[in-house]
C-alpha cells in the first residue's frame, strides 16, 4: 500500500466541518466557497476551517480531493491553527479573502505556482521570506495585520497590491520586504496604514512604488525605508501621503519620476526626507506639500529634472552635491527664491570649518545653461560673499608665521572685498565705470572748491615771476592771459584719473603745498592744511585710476577669470 506524507489524505481530515465539506465541493468545480458575507469576528461550527486541511488542499488535495486548476477560493472563514507551508509548491493559485486567522500563516520558501490572496482577511502577521508566487500577491482592501508581515527576499512575478490595508508591527517593523523581486507594483496606497516601519531596502520593482495616501508611523523610528532599492517606474508619495518618522531614499534608483506632493513629512529626531545618493532620471516634484519639510537631505543626490516651490523647505535642507539637470514645471528661478533655499541648509555647511560651495555653483551653473544670467550672477556674487564670510579667503599654509599668515589673510580679504565693491568679483565690470565716474565727479568738486580758495595754481614758474599779482586766487585772475591753460574742474579731475589720457590740466596745473617742515613728525602730525587735503585727493585718484583701468583691461581681456570660468 502507497505511504503518503502525513495530511496528505483526505481520510485524515474527517470528519469534515460543514465550512470544509463546502470548500472542498468548490475546489472540485473551481467555485468560490463563500462561508460569509464578510470576515467574521467568532469562530462557530459553520465558519471554521483547519489550517492543516487548507494546507492538504492548497498542495493539490488527492484523487478523492481533487482541485481545480483555478486553485482554492475561500471567503468568510475562520482560520484555526497555523498554516505552514514552508518549503511547499503550491500548484494552483491560493486565495483566502476576508477571513480571520487565529495564527500566522507561514509560507517560508514556499512557492505559488499562481496568485496568492488574503483580500480583507485579518492576520496576526505573516512569515513568507524568500516566498516565490508566480503571479500578484494580494493583501488589500481591509487586510489587517497585528504583527510583522514578512517577504524578505521574495520573487513575486506580478504585483504586491497592499492598498487599503492596516498593519501593525507592534514592536516591530510592520512590513519588511528587503531584497525583494517584484516584477510588477507595490501598491501601498488608497489609505494604507502601517504602525511600524515599511521596509524595502534594496527591493527591485518593475513597476511603480505606489503611495498616495498612505499613513505611516514609524513609532519614533523610521517610517519607510527603501534605501538602494531599484524602481523601473515612479515613487509617488502624494495625494495625502503623511510620514510620522524619516522616509529613507538613500541610495534608490529611480527610472521614472519621483513625486512628493500634497504630503506630509514630519519626524522628531532624525531627517523627514533623507535622499543622499537618491537618482531619478526623471522629474523630482517636492511641492504643494501640508507642511514645509525640514531637516531634508539630498547630499549626492541626482535628478533629471527638479520641480518644487518655496514653501516645500524647512530649515536644515542638505544640499552638497545635489545635482539637478533642468528646473522645471513652474518651479522658481528667480535668484532671490533660489538663494533663500540655498540659505536653508544647515549652518556648519556654511561656515569655515565645513563650507559647502558646490550647491552654489551647480545653481549658477545650471541657471546660466537656462539663460537666466542675470539670476546666475546674483548667485555668483552671493557664493564670493558666503566665501569671505566663511573665512575662506585668504587660505595660507599652517607652517607659515603667524605674522605672516595675517598679513596675507588681511590682504586678500580686503582685496577681495574691494573687488567685490568695485566689479561685483568681475561678474559686474560696469559697475566699476559707475565708481570711476563716481570718484571723477566728487574729486572734481574738490578741486573746484580748492581753486576757488586759492589752493591751485599753474605748473609753470614762470607764470609767478611775471603774474605775482594772481597768487590769492589763479583760478579767477583776470592777468593771467588767455593763451596759458585755463583751470577747468572736470577737465583736470578727469585728467588725474585717466592714466592714458593728456588733457594738459594735470601738465599745467598743481595743488600749491606749504614748504615742508624740517621735523618728520611735526610735518607728519601738525602740519595740516586744506592745501594738503587737495594734495590727498589727487594721489588717491591717480592711484585709483591706474588700479581701475588696469582692473577693467584684465576683466575684459580675460586676464582676470570669474571663478565659474
Amino acid at each position: 500500500m502507497k505511504q503518503h506524507p502525513t495530511g496528505r489524505t483526505l481520510a485524515e481530515f474527517k470528519p469534515l466541518t460543514p465550512a470544509e465539506a463546502q470548500l472542498l465541493e468548490a475546489c472540485k468545480s473551481g467555485l468560490s466557497a463563500n462561508l460569509g458575507d464578510s470576515r467574521p469576528s467568532a469562530e462557530s461550527h459553520a465558519n471554521t476551517v483547519r489550517a492543516n486541511f487548507l494546507r492538504f488542499l492548497a498542495l493539490g488535495g488527492s484523487d478523492k480531493a481533487p482541485i481545480h486548476e483555478r486553485g482554492i477560493q475561500l471567503s468568510g472563514a475562520w482560520v484555526k491553527g497555523t498554516l505552514d507551508l514552508t518549503n511547499a509548491t503550491v500548484p494552483t493559485s491560493l486565495a483566502i479573502c476576508h477571513s480571520h486567522f487565529d495564527s500566522h500563516p507561514v509560507l517560508n520558501r514556499a512557492e505559488v505556482i499562481g496568485a496568492f490572496s488574503l483580500v480583507g482577511s485579518q492576520v496576526p502577521g505573516l512569515k513568507a521570506d524568500r516566498l516565490t508566487c508566480r503571479d500578484s500577491v494580494f493583501l488589500r482592501d481591509g487586510f489587517r495585520s497585528t504583527e510583522e508581515i514578512r517577504l524578505l527576499g521574495a520573487q513575486i512575478g506580478g504585483s504586491l497590491s497592499c492598498g487599503g490595508a492596516k498593519l501593525d508591527g507592534k514592536d516591530g517593523d510592520a512590513l519588511s520586504a528587503d531584497r525583494a523581486v517584484i516584477k510588477g507594483d507595490v501598491f501601498l496606497n488608497n489609505e494604507f496604514t502601517a504602525t511600524g516601519q515599511v521596509r524595502l531596502l534594496g527591493a527591485q520593482i518593475g513597476g511603480n512604488l505606489e503611495c498616495g495616501g498612505a499613513k505611516l508611523d514609524g513609532k519614533e523610528g523610521d517610517a519607510l525605508s527603501t534605501s538602494r532599492a531599484v524602481i523601473q517606474g515612479n515613487v509617488l508619495l502624494n495625494k495625502g501621503f503623511t510620514s510620522i518618522g524619516t522616509v529613507r531614499l538613500n541610495g534608490m534608483k529611480i527610472s521614472g519620476n519621483l513625486e512628493c506632493n500634497d504630503a506630509t513629512f514630519s519626524s522628531n529626531k532624525d531627517h523627514t526626507l533623507s535622499a543622499d545618493g537618491l537618482s531619478v532620471n526623471g522629474r523630482f516634484v517636492f511641492k504643494n506639500l501640508r507642511t514645509s519639510a525640514r531637516r531634508v537631505s539630498l547630499a549626492s543626490a541626482r535628478v533629471g529634472r527638479l520641480i518644487d516651490d518655496a514653501a516645500a523647505w524647512g530649515d536644515n535642507v542638505v544640499l552638497d552635491g545635489f545635482v539637478y539637470g533642468h528646473i522645471s514645471g513652474g518651479a522658481p528661478t528667480d535668484a532671490t527664491t533660489r538663494l533663500q533655499w540655498l540659505n536653508k541648509q544647515p549652518q556648519g555647511h556654511r561656515t569655515a570649518s565645513s563650507f559647502r560651495p558646490q550647491p552654489w555653483k551647480q545653481l549658477h551653473n545650471l541657471l546660466l545653461s537656462m539663460g537666466h544670467a542675470e539670476d546666475a550672477r546674483q548667485v555668483a556674487i552671493a557664493l564670493e560673499d558666503h566665501l569671505r564670510t566663511a573665512d575662506l579667503i585668504g587660505q595660507t599654509p599652517q607652517e607659515w608665521p603667524a605674522w605672516k599668515r595675517f598679513a596675507y589673510r588681511a590682504t586678500a580679504r580686503g582685496m577681495h572685498a574691494a573687488f567685490g565693491q568695485l566689479m561685483g568679483y568681475g561678474y559686474r565690470p560696469m559697475r566699476l565705470g559707475a565708481w570711476m565716474v563716481g570718484v571723477w565727479l566728487v574729486c572734481s568738486a574738490v578741486y573746484w572748491t580748492a581753486a576757488l580758495q586759492g589752493a591751485m595754481g599753474p605748473s609753470n614758474p614762470l607764470a609767478f615771476q611775471k603774474y605775482d599779482s594772481c597768487t590769492s586766487n589763479w583760478y579767477l585772475c583776470p592777468e593771467l592771459p588767455e593763451e596759458y591753460t585755463g583751470f577747468s574742474p572736470l577737465m583736470y579731475s578727469l585728467d588725474v584719473l585717466l592714466p592714458v589720457v593728456n588733457l594738459q590740466q594735470e601738465q599745467d596745473w598743481a595743488p600749491l603745498i606749504p614748504t615742508p617742515k624740517a621735523v618728520w613728525y611735526e610735518e607728519l602730525l601738525g602740519h595740516w592744511t586744506s592745501k594738503h587735503v587737495v594734495r590727498l585727493f589727487v594721489w588717491f585718484e591717480i592711484l585709483f585710476g591706474w588700479v581701475a583701468s588696469l582692473l577693467l583691461v584684465a576683466v575684459l581681456s580675460g586676464l582676470t577669470k570669474r571663478r565659474d570660468e
